[in-house]
């Protein structure tokens, strides 16, 4: 049977990819067969690729003018191999040349110019031990892709546990429960922003959408709220609750003795240990979304990599 068959190819240029290529061939034999031929017309074919620039859905911010641009760094191409989805970025090229639902291909990185005609061993994401020396005086970011992408694909809930839970633990075991109250606020602004974006009720959005706080009985409002003076004044009286709109929360350590209530006219009170449950149980359900839709790992890698953590911003190299 005679199928479309595609040479593909990206190009790098410094690390970043704007455009892809493609020759598309017919094709006879088994499938053994088409690939082997794919594999000895690389070269030919890199050529007279067609180039098609890369699509307009995958943008890179320009660190000196912010401006966002149309490409897509190599590194997380080599990300999106490693989850099995790399394929969706060539998902406009198959479709305008009528490709099948499965179709056939051999895909090869020209960087700089140059063929890697030894792609598959080029795409392997290179441990973070075997990266060049820095040659002057720097911060130094660990490469968190890398270190978190296990055989059964990209630990989410370890990264985001080892980047901000741990330290919230930490404090709550030594005491310092405000702090660790104020870590874990900070916490959801920022998990909220990697699922929303900078978007208004982006913290409620994110507590409703994952969060289970009815055995706490309090609501997301109430918590922002609180968020909003613990952070910014280290009490518990936001505009909205001296003005009467929202009631005051209050947080309390250890279970709660018999006949004392939960709900006063001064505030309702929860108890702290079992939000912080909560919010890590969210983590977990939203950790297993990006299963669902895995399209949603590449909007992560673009937020996450303008995030800054303890675990990723903690050497500093010296010639």
């Amino acid at each position: 049977m005679t199928e479309k068959t595609f040479n593909l190819f990206i190009f790098v240029e410094n690390d970043i990819i704007h455009e892809l290529g493609v020759v598309v061939h017919e094709q006879e034999g088994t499938d053994q067969e088409k690939l082997a031929f794919l594999k000895s017309q690389v070269v030919a074919d890199f050529k007279k690729a067609i180039r098609i620039l890369i699509p307009n859905r995958y943008l890179i911010e320009n660190e000196v003018t912010g401006e966002r641009i149309n490409a897509l760094k190599y590194e997380k191409f080599r990300v999106l191999m490693q989850m099995n989805l790399y394929m969706q970025v060539f998902e406009e090229i198959f479709q305008s040349f009528n490709a099948s639902a499965t179709p056939l291909f051999c895909m090869t990185p020209v960087v700089e110019g140059e063929l890697r005609v030894d792609a598959e061993q080029e795409m392997i994401i290179p441990n973070e031990h075997e990266t060049e020396e820095v040659k002057s005086i720097e911060f130094w970011f660990s490469d968190y892709l890398t270190h978190y992408m296990t055989e059964e694909g990209f630990d989410l809930s370890r990264l985001v546990n080892d980047d901000y839970l741990l330290a919230i633990k930490l404090l709550y075991n030594n005491g310092h429960y405000v702090s660790a109250l104020k870590l874990l606020m900070s916490f959801i602004d920022t998990i909220a922003f990697l699922e929303f974006d900078d978007t208004q009720r982006n913290f409620q959005k994110w507590l409703d959408q994952y969060v289970d706080l009815s055995n706490l009985q309090i609501v997301s409002d109430e918590l922002w709220e609180m968020r909003n003076s613990l952070l910014h004044m280290t009490n518990v009286d936001s505009r909205k609750v001296r003005k009467g709109d929202v009631q005051r929360l209050m947080f309390y350590v250890g279970t709660l003795t018999k006949g004392l209530p939960d709900k006063t006219d001064e505030a309702n009170y929860f108890e702290l240990m079992g939000l912080i449950r909560a919010v890590a149980y969210g983590v977990d359900r939203w950790a297993n979304s990006y299963n669902v839709d895995r399209t949603k790992f590449q909007i992560f890698v673009d937020r996450y990599d303008r995030i800054i953590s303890d675990s990723r911003y903690q050497t500093v190299k010296v010639e």
